[in-house]
This record gives C-alpha cells, structure tokens and sequence, in this order.
C-alpha cells in the first residue's frame, strides 16, 4: 500500500470512474487474498477435526487484516486532505465613480487636478465613514485545490462502496460455512446431531465491519467539510471575504455583486467531479461556511476589516439571507428544511446588530449582554460618535 502512494497522481481513472487507481490497487490485493482464504476454509477445515486449531481464530485474523487495511487506507487519504495554509485577505471597495473618473482628471490642467485632489483630500478627512482603511487578516484554509480534494472523495466513497460489499459476502460466506464450523468445533468426527453448536455466529464480525465503513464514512465526511471550506474561503474569497458589505451593506450586497452567479457556477464544476450522492451533503456544508464567513465578516474585529454596520443595516442583511436561502434551494436543491437550523448563527448576530447603539451600551451596563458581543457591536459602528465615544471610555 505505501508503494501505491507512493506512485498516485490522484487523478481521476476516467470520466466515469472518478477515483484515482490507489483504490484500484488496494482492492486488487485484497480480491486474491480472501478468495484464497474461502477456499482454504472449504478445502482444509472441513478435514481438519483432529488438530486442536479453531476456526474462529482464523477467521478473527482475516476479518482484522481486512478491516485494518482498508481503514489504513481510508485514514492515509484523509490525512492528505489535512494539508493547511494562512491565505491573506486583503478587503478592497468594489470599483465606484471615482474609478470611472480617472480619465477625465487626465485630460485636465496640473492646477485644476491638484484643486480636485485637495478637495477629494478634504472630503475624506472629514468623512469618518469613508476615512476607515481596511485591514489586512489571514484566513486558515484548506492547502489542497478543489479538484484534488474532490478526486480524493471518490477515493474514500468507492473504498466505501467495496467493503460494504466485502462485509456482505463475507458475512455470506459464514452463513454458508456454519454447519462445518459446527462439526469441527464439537472436535468430533461424526457429531451426533443433538450436540452440536449453534450455526456460527456472524454477529461480532458484523460489528467489526461495521466499525471500519464507520471510520471510512468519518472520513468521507470529514473531507466533503474540508471541501466545503476551500470552495468558500479561496474560491469564493474574493466575493465573500473582500468586497461583500464593504464599505457599508447598502453599497455592496449579495445580489447586487457577482456572488450568488459565482457560487452556483463554482458548484456546478465541482458537482462534475464528485459522485452525485455527495452533492446534498456538499451543498448543506457550503450553506454553513458561507454563513460562518458572513458572521466573520458582520460580527468579527478582524473580519469586518473596515466595514461600517448601523442596526439599520441587520434588515439589509436580512434580506439577502432570504435571497440566499431561495437561491439554495432553487438552484442547488438544498431542503429547506436544513436551512433554518445552519442560518441560525447569522440571525443571532442580526438580532444583535438590530440593537441601536444607546440600547447596546445599556445592556453593557446592566450586564444583560456579553462584553465582547457588545465590543463587536461597537466596534463596528465606526461613523458613530456615540460607539466610538463609548469604546474609547471603556477600552482607551
């Protein structure tokens, strides 16, 4: 198996088979060896009743290579998915008149240009809103690009697929071996019909098999999450994490930027490269990044990064957290029904922005609402002399 890593390009088999030959390879050792092991049983056991050896043992020792390689195998995928970098984000205003402006002022005289340049100077000085300068943050995400992350879910989902199939028809193969296993563990050449056991029981290596399709799932699972946040924190970053809501809500919103056109067409490649009983589950953890990133971007020092929030703003958000919900289910046929429990960290945090800046400072007071809630608040409030006065009185 180390050698098969050694030599995987994790690229898709073809169009069809949508995971790499590792798994391939791990399946096409452990084929022959328990055909072997089947026949060794038929063949031996069954002549063997004067050796002290049970069968038991030897099935417990197959059953344990088997569910152990393949979890070996499942667990190796996994922790290549497990590779992390800080990736910068560096919030910019999305492109305004002023930008459109720039060829005109070309055309015009040194003295007129440097009067336009001290009034704009002034402008912004005198503008709190407009003098807040957005700050830089790092965001760990996932290192692996979105189509060897997707490569390596088909891995561990047909890994899946195949001992599910195993356990079946080893399971099988107890059932159809449970009379000789009878006689041979009564240690009695000719057994008399009323001493023997029971048929063999299956039960405990059912549990074992069960265990490992459990791991692999853990895994599976853990991957389609790690997919989820590489899709939104680096493909989606530019719409999500640099321009949304910035400077203000009403200036920069979800369907009146390119996010939900970027986000559906993102999906749709993805959803090319992963097995289509994933993409439920893929789209429902995507709904849940995007709301982790939009409660970083409306409630996080470090993620508003020069953001301006006034409790009139929750409506707006409001409104495209509806938009954005109808957008799930319309164009990527998420359950309404999941969507009320993953958006509910976001309508907290609109509930609290909602509160005007005089009600906030009195539950700080009256220590009905959490410090750092309430600093998050007004830290974000940055044309509000009333916030900003407060913050400075209480934080220097």
């Amino acid at each position: 198996m180390y050698l098969t890593f050694q030599a995987e390009n994790w690229e898709p088999l073809n169009s069809e088979a949508k995971y790499s030959h590792s798994v391939v390879d791990l399946f096409a050792l452990l084929d022959p060896i328990t055909s072997t092991f089947y026949e060794l049983i038929r063949n031996i056991f069954p002549l063997g009743n004067q050796t002290s050896q049970k069968p038991e043992s030897n099935v417990d020792k197959m059953c344990q290579i088997l569910t152990g390689t393949i979890r070996a195998y499942a667990f190796r995928v996994s922790k290549t998915l497990d590779l992390r970098f800080d990736e910068l984000i560096e919030p910019r205003a999305p492109e305004n008149k002023t930008d459109a402006s720039a060829g005109e002022e070309s055309s015009v005289s040194g003295k007129a240009l440097l009067s336009k340049f001290k009034k704009r100077l002034d402008k912004i000085k005198s503008s709190s809103r407009s003098s807040s300068i957005p700050k830089s943050c790092t965001v760990s995400i996932p290192g692996l690009p979105v189509e060897r992350i997707a490569v390596r879910l088909c891995c561990l989902k047909q890994t899946w697929k195949q001992l599910f199939d195993l356990r079946e028809n080893f399971l099988k193969f107890l059932t159809d071996m449970g009379s000789i296993f009878s006689e041979f563990s009564s240690g009695i050449s000719n057994p008399d019909p009323e001493n023997k056991r029971a048929p063999f029981d299956s039960i405990r290596y059912r549990v074992v098999f069960d265990k490992a399709l459990q791991d692999v799932a853990s895994c599976l699972s853990s991957g389609l999450q790690i997919l989820a946040e590489r899709m939104v924190k680096h493909n989606l970053k530019n719409v999500l994490y640099r321009t949304l809501y910035f400077p203000t809500p009403a200036e920069s919103r979800i369907l009146d930027g390119p996010f939900v056109e970027e986000l559906i067409g993102l999906c749709q490649d993805v959803f090319t490269k992963i097995e289509s009983d994933m993409e439920e589950d893929l789209v429902s953890l995507l709904l849940s990044q995007i709301i982790s990133g939009l409660v970083f971007i409306c409630s996080d020092k470090e993620g508003t990064q020069g953001r301006c929030f006034h409790a009139s703003d929750a409506e707006i958000i409001s409104e495209d957290l509806v938009n954005l919900q109808e957008s799930f289910v319309r164009n990527l046929e998420l359950p309404a029904s999941e969507i009320a429990e993953i958006t509910k960290p976001l309508n907290d945090v609109l509930i609290q922005m909602s509160y005007s800046t005089e009600q906030v400072i009195n539950l700080y007071r009256r220590n009905e609402i959490r410090k750092e809630t309430a600093r998050k608040i007004l830290e974000s409030r940055l044309d509000d002399s009333m916030a900003q006065r407060f913050m400075r009185e209480q934080y220097g």
